[in-house]
């Protein structure tokens, strides 16, 4: 039988072969161990016989064993060597032959017995052992975060407060459960009496520079982490230069599922050697494939199963950056992670935010390259602004708003205040500050825009339509409608002029001014101009695209706010299943057509079929979107509604409740959403008779809305209107408990 222990150097191979022949060397009658170093002294004889070779090490030990065994051979041919122990092996059972350091295998084929009648094993970083006849070796990966911080604590020697102990279950983190380091800095804490707390500050500042003050002391490591990769490194050098400035690359990303056509798409960006073997190949995801070869013949990458996906271990991306910092390149390997990382990071909509999530860790890093080394780029702008429309659509508004500020910084260094590109990166971060309710951020950004795209673009550009429409929304938000119509009226005169009446831009100018007159009960204004909406998408769209779903579904709710539900319920069921069929039943368009059927079925009173639409809705936003999103919070206040009026108060409170904490953590308490939330609560409390509570509630809400909307708004009218109602409720109670009394 023959097996093969591979990984990574210092990952603990070697001492896995030590153990096994400790644990079982009562069932061998031999035990022989053949160490295949550089430095092995058994082979110094022989060295002056045979030209130098990877067989030579394993026939100096093979000599000393003949001659243990009183096997004859002619000292004076290597050929006899080999010979006579193989047919030994052959003769003989019970024996155990270990190859410590096998990491070119194939060398071994020609040493090893045809019909073994003992165990052969090997440790190696070697990925492949098929011409020996094992098929499926044993990896060894690093260790388990709970095992690596138990031997970090067994190998100070000391007893460790719960405090010291969680720091050592963090350093034990930082070295990745990599056995020979964790090794280095246990001998290191021990033998020098410093504090898990300090050695970490240290490590996190010093890195190699401080695990390499230490050489292991235990576990027969021959070498440190430095030396140990420093060596593979060298020899990968020799063998292909391209694989090296691979290994460069991948030292600065995230060490996690690195895609291949991260390397693929963004080779351009990555040096002539990369390149060059990248662009010549007709696949160039099999090309990546290829170059990585070397890597993972030394184990120093591991390939994700079923995926076109790989990781490294983080010590030698730190190995590697000291090489590359050794050699002045640091800001090279930077820019080179931005630029691919921009290069294969797609715009965030919803049909790409898998890919998004996929690329995230690498996004991450290379912005913190950006923001660390002031990288400065179109480049750099770009991958900022995806990346803070990523975190800005998950609802992560305090992720997203440093990047947008970040972006803005860096287009204005790059483009000029004058760049269209910089009016848009203003519009973004304006966008932000609405759906944050911060207005006042809002609208000085909204009017730079428009004022840089009126001089750059002029006054009938197509974006300069866009700027005036976003400033009308942020109007419409404050229920400033007067203000909001001439804009809306004034984008869409620019869009029938330049892009004419059958452009979908048009029609979305139609869908905003319907909008607008619905918040101000003009119906009838309304339905005309969701009509024609309707009737241009469909024209150059077609009744399966999700546009025209939207229009559907935008006629059919101001149909269901008139109470025109028969009329509402096909439109609403025609765009859901455009929806389902086009985007599928995970999108957060579908969830959107389920609420606003459920919604028409609650007016209805039909309670039986609005719960499961809600339930799916809120499935959906919680797959999609998280429980932190704003629009997770809009579905629970969806249900809690429903069971609110179906009498199902135990169940509806908590839904209420969640729905509230979401929109504090997420907009903050002076966010007219949160009002919202206090509005709902207080009713439901007013509902339910428990009158202490409700007051304070409402007076909050009013609080925050006249704050940000005034007393005209109407939602400060509603709220404001529900509060005036129950002081009212609450006098005529007392009135009639002083009847009573009386």
């Amino acid at each position: 039988m023959t097996q093969a222990i591979r990984g990574l150097g210092g990952i603990g191979k070697t001492q896995l072969a030590v153990e096994y022949a400790y644990r079982y060397q009562k069932e061998y009658e031999h035990v022989f161990w053949v160490q295949l170093t550089d430095d092995d002294q058994e082979a110094e004889e022989l060295k002056e016989k045979i030209s130098s070779d990877p067989s030579l090490q394993i026939l100096g030990s093979y000599v000393d064993y003949c001659k243990k065994l009183q096997i004859p051979f002619d000292e004076t041919k290597a050929e006899t060597v080999k010979q006579a122990l193989k047919r030994w092996m052959e003769q003989h059972p019970n024996w155990l032959m270990i190859y410590d350091n096998a990491d070119q295998p194939d060398c071994l084929e020609s040493f090893l017995p045809l019909q073994s009648q003992g165990h052969i094993l090997l440790t190696s970083r070697a990925n492949i052992f098929a011409r020996l006849g094992i098929l499926e070796p044993i990896d060894v990966q690093k260790l388990p975060l709970d095992q690596a911080t138990e031997f970090l604590i067994k190998r100070v020697s000391k007893r460790l407060d719960d405090s010291e102990q969680n720091l050592a279950r963090k350093l034990a983190t930082e070295l990745d459960g990599l056995p020979l380091a964790l090794e280095q800095a246990g001998a290191y804490i021990q033998e020098t009496a410093i504090t898990f707390k300090r050695y970490l500050e240290n490590y996190r500042r010093l890195k190699l520079d401080l695990l390499e003050k230490q050489k292991p002391v235990m576990g027969d490591y021959p070498e440190s982490v430095q030396t140990t990769w420093s060596m593979n490194f060298e020899e990968i050098k020799q063998q292909a230069e391209t694989t090296a400035d691979l290994l460069r690359f991948c030292a600065f990303l995230a060490p996690d599922a690195i895609p291949y056509d991260l390397i693929a798409e963004g080779a351009g960006f990555l040096g002539e050697a990369i390149e060059e073997v990248i662009s010549q190949s007709d696949d160039p995801m099999l090309a990546v494939n290829d170059v990585l070869q070397p890597l993972l013949k030394y184990s120093l990458i591991s390939i994700v199963p079923g995926k076109e996906e790989f990781s490294i271990h983080r010590l030698v991306q730190e190995v590697m950056k000291a090489e590359v910092q050794s050699r002045d390149e640091e800001p090279i390997w930077e820019e080179r992670v931005v630029n691919t990382v921009n290069q294969i990071y797609p715009w965030p909509e919803p049909n790409n935010w898998k890919t998004c999530r996929r690329l995230l860790p690498q996004s991450k890093t290379a912005i913190e390259y950006i923001k660390h080394s002031k990288i400065k780029t179109e480049n750099s702008g770009d991958l900022l602004i995806k990346q803070g429309r990523f975190f800005f659509d998950a609802g992560e508004y305090a992720e997203a708003e440093p990047l947008y500020l970040q972006a803005i910084e860096i287009r204005r260094a790059v483009l000029g205040e004058t760049h269209p590109d910089f009016a848009t990166t203003l519009n973004n971060l304006a966008g932000l500050y609405k759906s944050q309710g911060r207005y006042e951020d809002a609208e000085p950004l909204f009017l730079q825009a428009i004022e840089i795209r009126c001089a750059v673009q002029g006054e009938t550009h197509p974006d300069f339509a866009t700027s005036l429409n976003n400033l009308a929304g942020l109007y419409k938000s404050q229920g400033r409608y007067e203000d909001a119509e001439p804009l809306y009226l004034q984008a869409m005169e620019i869009r029938r002029a330049v892009l004419g009446e059958d452009h979908p831009s048009f029609a979305i100018s139609l869908s905003n001014l319907a909008l607008l007159y619905i918040n101000q009960g003009r119906y009838a204004d309304a339905e005309p101009l969701y009509l024609d909406a309707i009737e241009i998408c469909r024209a150059v769209l077609g009744e399966t695209h999700p546009d025209f779903a939207g229009s559907l579904n935008q006629l059919a709710s101001l149909y269901r706010i008139q109470g025109r539900y028969a009329e509402a319920e096909p439109l609403f069921l025609q765009a859901m299943e455009i929806r389902r069929a086009v985007l599928g039943e995970d999108h957060p368009s579908f969830a959107i057509s389920l609420n606003n059927l459920a919604l028409l079925y609650l007016k209805q009173r039909r309670y039986v079929e609005v719960e499961p639409y809600y339930l799916q809705a809120m499935k959906i936003c919680r797959a999609v979107l998280g429980e932190n999103h704003p629009n997770f919070a809009t579905s629970l206040d969806n249900l809690a509604s429903l069971y609110r009026t179906q009498g199902r108060y135990a169940e509806a409170e908590p839904l209420f409740l969640q729905a509230m904490e979401i929109r504090r953590a997420v907009l903050g308490e002076d966010h007219p959403s949160f009002a919202t939330s206090l509005n709902n609560l207080a009713s439901f409390y007013r509902i339910q008779g428990r009158y202490a509570e409700v007051g304070a509630l409402y007076l909050q809400s009013i609080e925050i809305l006249l704050s940000t909307f005034g007393s005209d708004h109407p939602n400060s009218k509603i709220v404001m209107s529900n509060y005036q109602r129950f002081k009212e409720m609450r006098t005529e109670d007392k009135e009639d408990e002083k009847e009573k009394d009386a």
